[in-house]
Formats: C-alpha cells, sequence, structure tokens
C-alpha cells in the first residue's frame, strides 16, 4: 500500500473511532444504585397501556360451516358500447354456482341474463358421478361445445372442430380405457363482448363418438355427426337455405414412448352434393432434444364436418422439427399442397426460426417464412433480447415482400421496466413502411402498459397507444383501455373498465398460408364502459379446494392469455388480450377469458398444477399448441400469475 493510502485509511480509522467515543460521552447515563458507569434498564408501556382494541378478526370473515360445500356468485353488467357510431347495451346478470353431493357427484349451473330469455345463456353440469365396475359419468344440459374424443384432437395439423349448440350431452368413462360421448340440440354461436348470448341457427345436431384401448399400444375410436335442417349462416341478409349432411370420422393410433402414428379417414355429406372422403396420417417422434411432426393427407372437395369446412380441395404433406437445449432453440418445417380439381392453391410452404440464448441475460434469434405458389411471398425477422438493471428490452425488425411490388419493413422495441412490488410497467415503440405499386405508407407507434396496486384492496391496469401514419395525409389515433378493480369485502367486489378506439389498424403485410384462413377485420373505431358488481360466497362443513382434499392450504391463480404476434412468449404493451377463450385448470376445472384475456381460479389447492387451453374460440391463424401445458405452483394464502402466448402458425 503507498504512504498516501496508509495515512488516508488511518485517517478514517481515527475519526470513526473518536465519533464511537463522542457518542459514548455525550449520551447521559443513569446509574444503578452502587454501581458507577452502568447505565439502567427500565421497562416502560406505550401510552401508560391504554391502546386501542383490536379489530374483530371475523368481520367479513364468517363462513357457515352448514350442509355440503357448495359456492355460488351473482354479477351485474352494466355498459355502453359505441363501436362504428352504432351504440348498443349489455346489460344484465350472470351466476354460477356448484354443489358438491355425497353420491351423485358435483352439480353446477352457470348462465347469463341478456336482452330477453331468447338470448340468454344457461347450462347446467354433473361431473363424476361412480358407478361400479370403475364407471363414471358427466353430463350437461345448456349451451356448450359439442365433445370430441381426445383422438380426434390431438394431431399437428388436422382435427376435427366441435359445434357450439343449445342441447344436452353426456359422457361416460371407465378407469381409462373406454371412453363414450354424445350430445344433440340445436347449433348457435356465442356473442356479446362482457355479457354472453347465444343466436341459434335453427335445425338439429347430433353427435356421438367413442374412444378404446384395442390392443397394448393400440388406441381406435370413432365420431359421427348428423344434421338437420340447419342454415347456412347467421347473417339476416344471406339466403335462408336449410341443408342436411351427415359425416363419419374413424381413427386408430399406434402410440410407443417416444413415438406415435395415427390413421384417419373421414367420409362427409351435405345436401345433395354427394360424398366426399378425406384419410390422413400424422406422426410424432420424439428423439432427445428433437421433436418431429410429420403427415400426409388427400381430402375431397366438399369434404366438410358437419356444416363446418375442413382443409378440402388438397393434397400434400408436412414435416416440422424442433430442437430445444438451455442455450439453443429452433424449428424448422415445410408444408406441400396441391389442388385435386385443379381450382385451389398449389405450392409450397417453409418456415423456420432459430433462437440462442449466450445467458441469463442476452439471447438473439431470427426466423423466415417463405411461400412459392402464384401469389409468391416471403418474410423474415431478426431481434435481440437483452436483461439489465433497467428490465427486460426486444428489439426487433421485421421483413415481407410479395407479389405485385409489395414491401413492409417494421422495427419494433418493447421493453419491461423493473418495478416495486404492485407496480407494473411496459413500453413500446414501432415504426414501419409499406410500399405498393400506388403508394407509399409511414407509420409509428407507441404504447404503455402497466398497472398499480393502489391498497391491498384496490388496483389500477391499463395500457395506452398512440398510432400516427402517413399515406399522403397525415393521421393520428389512440387506443386506451383502463380497469379498475376493487375488492370491498370477502364477498363482495367491483370491476370498471374504459376503452376507447380512435384509430382503425390496417394489418401489415404478412405470408398467409397455402390453405385460406379468414382474415380478421380491421379494428373499427370504438369506445365503451363496463361496470361489473359481483357477489360470492362459499359454506359448506369442509371446503375443498380446486384440485385438492378438504382442508388443504390453498392460493388464487391469475392469469392473460393475449395474441403473441412477435413470438417472443411476452405479453408486451402493444399486443391485446384473447377474449372468450376456455381455460383447463388439471383437465377438470373451467374459466373463460374477458376481454382482455384475463382469467382466474380461486381457492386453488396448494401445490403443483397444469393450466392448459381449449382454443376453440381462437381466431385463425392463432393457435395454442396441444401439447403446451403450463405448470403453475399455488402458495398458500398468495396468488400465482402467469401469461400465455397465443402464437400463428408458422
Amino acid at each position: 500500500m503507498k504512504p498516501a493510502q496508509v495515512a488516508w485509511t488511518a485517517a478514517a480509522i481515527g475519526a470513526m473511532l473518536s465519533q464511537s467515543v463522542w457518542a459514548q460521552s455525550a449520551a447521559p447515563a443513569k446509574l444503578l444504585p452502587g454501581l458507577s458507569g452502568t447505565s439502567v434498564y427500565e421497562d416502560r408501556l406505550i401510552d401508560s397501556g391504554n391502546l386501542p382494541a383490536l379489530g374483530d378478526d371475523t368481520v367479513d370473515t364468517s363462513y357457515n360451516a352448514d350442509g355440503q360445500p357448495r359456492a355460488w356468485r351473482v354479477e351485474a353488467y352494466g355498459s355502453n358500447i359505441n363501436s362504428g357510431g352504432l351504440t348498443r347495451r349489455e346489460n344484465g346478470l350472470t351466476f354460477g354456482g356448484r354443489y358438491d353431493t355425497v353420491n351423485y357427484g358435483a352439480l353446477s349451473i352457470d348462465g347469463a341474463f341478456r336482452n330477453g330469455l331468447d338470448a340468454s345463456v344457461f347450462t347446467a353440469w354433473q361431473r363424476g358421478l361412480t358407478f361400479d365396475n370403475d364407471w363414471r359419468a358427466s353430463n350437461g344440459m345448456g349451451m356448450f361445445n359439442t365433445p370430441t374424443i381426445e383422438l380426434a384432437r390431438n394431431q399437428y395439423r388436422i382435427y376435427l372442430p366441435t359445434f357450439t349448440i343449445a342441447g344436452v350431452q353426456t359422457e361416460w368413462l371407465r378407469s381409462g380405457d373406454l371412453q363414450l360421448q354424445a350430445s344433440i340440440g340445436q347449433p348457435g354461436s356465442f356473442s356479446g363482448v362482457r355479457l354472453g348470448s347465444f343466436s341459434r341457427l335453427g335445425g338439429t345436431i347430433f353427435t356421438g363418438g367413442g374412444q378404446w384401448v384395442a390392443a397394448p399400444n393400440w388406441l381406435a375410436g370413432f365420431q359421427f355427426v348428423n344434421l338437420s335442417g340447419v342454415t347456412n349462416s347467421l347473417d339476416p341478409a344471406a339466403p335462408n337455405a336449410k341443408t342436411d349432411g351427415r359425416a363419419v370420422y374413424g381413427t386408430t393410433a399406434w402410440q410407443g414412448s417416444d413415438s406415435r402414428v395415427q390413421f384417419n379417414v373421414i367420409n362427409s355429406e351435405r345436401g345433395t352434393g354427394g360424398h366426399s372422403q378425406g384419410v390422413w396420417v400424422d406422426g410424432e417422434t420424439r428423439d432427445g432434444r428433437y421433436r418431429h411432426n410429420y403427415g400426409i393427407f388427400r381430402m375431397d372437395p366438399g369434404t366438410v364436418w358437419g356444416y363446418l369446412p375442413l382443409v378440402e380441395d388438397s393434397a400434400g404433406g408436412y414435416y416440422r422439427v424442433n430442437y430445444q437445449s438451455q442455450q439453443w432453440l429452433w424449428s424448422g418445417g415445410v408444408d406441400s399442397v396441391s389442388s385435386i380439381s385443379g381450382r385451389g392453391t398449389d405450392g409450397i410452404y417453409g418456415s423456420g426460426s432459430i433462437r440462442y440464448q449466450f445467458n441469463r441475460r442476452l439471447g438473439i434469434g431470427a426466423g423466415v417464412t417463405v411461400r412459392h405458389a402464384s401469389d409468391a411471398a416471403e418474410a423474415a425477422y431478426a431481434f435481440i433480447e437483452k436483461q439489465s438493471w433497467l428490465g427486460t428490452s426486444r428489439a426487433q425488425l421485421d421483413f415481407a415482400a410479395a407479389v405485385g411490388a409489395q414491401r413492409t419493413q417494421q422495427i419494433t422495441l418493447d421493453h419491461a421496466w423493473p418495478a416495486e412490488a404492485g407496480l407494473r410497467l411496459s413500453t413500446s415503440l414501432s415504426f414501419s413502411q409499406e410500399t405498393t405499386p400506388a403508394k407509399r405508407i409511414s407509420r409509428a407507434s407507441v404504447g404503455v402498459n402497466g398497472g398499480i396496486d393502489l391498497l391491498n384492496n384496490l388496483s389500477l391496469d391499463g395500457n395506452l397507444r398512440w398510432l400516427t401514419s402517413n399515406d399522403g395525409g397525415v393521421s393520428r389515433g389512440t387506443s386506451a383501455n383502463l380497469s379498475l378493480n376493487w375488492r370491498i369485502s370477502s364477498k363482495w367486489s367491483m370491476a370498471m373498465t374504459y376503452y376507447d378506439n380512435r384509430r382503425e389498424d390496417q394489418p401489415l403485410l404478412s405470408v398467409a398460408t397455402l390453405i385460406p384462413v379468414p382474415i380478421l377485420a380491421p379494428v373499427a373505431k370504438d369506445r365503451a364502459i363496463f361496470v361489473t358488481l359481483r357477489y360470492e360466497d362459499r359454506a359448506g362443513s369442509v371446503v375443498a379446494p380446486l384440485g385438492g382434499a378438504p382442508g388443504s392450504g390453498a392460493g388464487n391463480i391469475v392469469g392473460y392469455l393475449f395474441f403473441d404476434t412477435n413470438d417472443n412468449k411476452l405479453r408486451d404493451a402493444n399486443e391485446s388480450g384473447a377474449p372468450n377463450v376456455t381455460i383447463l385448470l388439471d383437465g377438470k376445472f373451467s374459466a373463460r377469458t374477458d376481454l382482455q384475456g384475463r382469467f382466474e381460479f380461486p381457492l386453488v389447492a396448494s401445490g403443483n398444477h397444469t393450466i392448459s387451453v381449449i382454443p376453440d374460440n381462437l381466431p385463425l391463424p392463432y393457435f395454442i399448441s396441444t401439447d403446451e401445458k403450463r405448470q403453475v405452483v399455488v402458495r398458500t394464502r398468495e396468488t400465482s400469475s402467469l401469461d400465455i402466448a397465443a402464437t400463428s402458425r408458422k
């Protein structure tokens, strides 16, 4: 050590010692009798012992322990929605309840009253009714999606859709080796923003199916649908033609420890159009960190499932490989499609992506998509993601090109800021330019998403986005969403939401898949205000939390399902929630996302749980992978949160 450093160190130590001595000598000391220099310890009472009485811990937390476990809720909704200059109101009530019986399983009801009984929604369930020989039955009545056997759902490219009906259904299970299903009712569709309603198509639809273990490692199943007098469209302006139809589906699958191959055949008939057949083979192989999905298919023109379209007038194949390690994540695939009749699409569609995680704080990635067909197009993106003391940042560059000299470039900067408990904040900034033979359009947008817990029972969340564009003239617009949630007491709560969109989004150029999918319409200018008042209560001798034994510890699960437009698995400020989608807890208990994509499971048993998604109401091309299940750890008296990304098919 240099002499100057020694001198400075000695001076600092001396100063600290002198301050300590001065502090001791400056403080007056009380002495014990007969002991010189010893301070006296004296007990003291705060405010002479006159403290205010503690509050009653039982206020707002009393519990009725009589009877079987049961729960119920009632919500009153009020809203004013202005969309495209038209004003409408959604006012009404929703209700739900559950009663656990001793001998007849769990009984539950769920419903919504809105705009008269014709549009109201009501569903009653009985689940887990046990019988001898390991049989268990579940039955439903009301408005719901028809049941489908597991083999018809868990395939990579082609699966059977379900129908929304008003009717009855039943499902019988035996020890996991036999599954039988049936339903009958009138088809229709759900509508509404916050308060659901049901619109009927008319006619009758009947479905049935079964699945069983045919031999070791072999599964077999069938599904059928029959419709009679169903109208073609809910659009009042469309021709009110009614149609009959039927379809039969059969499948068998071999499942090993690391591989699965499934063979499928379908025969459909609609109206007087004759019969159409389809066959496809779907397979999956897992080899260490690799997962391979592959298949071939041939579907005749006019192949349908009831009144819902399937892949039709096409033949081809697909292959995709995925690899994942602690640092590498990459995938690539190719689809080849040709039209059987010559009137459809022929081409090849390929996509690939790669991500490398240098360390916990830095990752990079890129992807490319190519469509080789009559309307050829290609797209590519690259990104870098960095964590620092300022939070998590992501910069992404997107490029797309199509025939006709159409080009699009966009750069997006997303950032999640670090915040104390009870605070949430993320921002987004993007610039884009689109070039067509007729004009050039420039756009810029800024987004902010955040929230704050004002009190233990009061939180405020919202997002704001500002957009400007120049396509010969400058136009600007904003959108905002603000939500206030107030837990008034243990039984009463209130939520108020204001939404205001003063811009019209035009989707940027993207590479469409070879098989056509509906294009999402531009978002119209609209604004709305929603007010919800909820009352909920529970009673019973012993409360069994979801997925747990009576009397065990419990917490809550709150999550968001969102459209992951940049495929980074993070909910960024400019990404909206996916509404009206069913979320399953441990494959048994369900909840539905609201307008912001939010869902909640209250009173969940402590421990490990699985969250999965039923993607029936997700708009194409967004999807949730069939094997993408989220693991959640619930801790006693705490709330666990998670975000689920809905990605687009590539």
